[in-house]
């Protein structure tokens, strides 16, 4: 059991010292494990950031690990978010899910983004019940304007044909 302890701690020691250049012997093992996370959120909160700039379409794995991000991460810039779900909108578009389907789809996400943003304002300070109600009528109000602006417009029968097994 000692030995699973140590090989742990010194696992622990490689990877801070890989992110941090620093001398991890000089660190107990809880002091490791912060520095560790915070440079993976740091890493993650990049990532997010350059993605949503880039103009490259999304791939299944980018929307699984965004929709991971926004349920885990309360420092993500809204204004990313915003754009990830523009692009998740245009990724379901790809693949023929259009009209009615792609705003029940995209009305999942905007639930998603209302509990990011009252998650990230109940986060940074206490709120009371009236700035709660009021916080979540603006949000709705926002969120409630932006499908509109995402539906595509496209017919049915632009959908794309998947290959049957």
């Amino acid at each position: 059991m000692r030995f699973l302890g140590i090989l742990r701690a010194s696992a622990l020691c490689l990877l801070v010292s890989a992110f941090h250049g620093t001398n991890c012997q000089d660190l107990d093992e809880k002091q490791m494990q912060e520095k560790l996370m915070q440079e993976i959120a740091e890493q993650r909160k990049e990532l997010v950031e350059r993605l949503s700039k880039s103009d490259a379409p999304y791939s299944l794995q980018d929307m699984t690990f965004f929709l991971g991000i926004l349920r885990d991460e309360a420092d993500v810039d809204p204004e990313a978010v915003l754009k990830i779900g523009e692009k998740i909108h245009t990724f379901l578009g790809n693949f023929g899910i259009h009209g009615e389907d792609a705003k029940a789809s995209l009305a999942i996400f905007m639930e998603m983004i209302q509990e990011y943003v009252m998650g990230l304002f109940s986060s940074t300070k206490q709120l009371s019940n009236e700035e709660r109600a009021e916080m979540r009528k603006t949000v709705a109000a926002i969120l409630e304007q932006l499908p509109k602006s995402y539906v595509d417009t496209q017919a049915e029968d632009s959908t794309i044909d998947l290959p049957s097994e």
